[in-house]
């Protein structure tokens, strides 16, 4: 018999994690960056949250493919 494990996605959906997100999430840069996400169009979709996010406000090392937030939760509880 095939045991059916959640996703992370379906975890943190039980959870109400994505409720607490905010919608949109604005560019961090500093103006005087040489790079600016706003004014780059330097943008990825999170693939947990599924929020459109400014390449400065996302990913690191071991999650590149999560914003922050998502990022800090996954890690936060293992």
């Amino acid at each position: 018999m095939l045991t059916k494990f959640p996703s992370i996605r379906e975890q943190l959906q039980a959870t109400g994690y994505f409720a607490s997100l905010a919608k949109s999430v604005a560019c961090q840069c500093k103006p005087n960056y040489l790079e600016h996400c706003d004014r780059d169009g330097l943008f990825f979709t999170c693939e947990l949250c599924l929020r459109d996010i400014p390449y400065c406000f996302g990913a690191d090392d071991d999650h590149f493919d999560y914003c922050d937030d998502c990022a800090s939760e996954v890690k936060s509880n293992g």
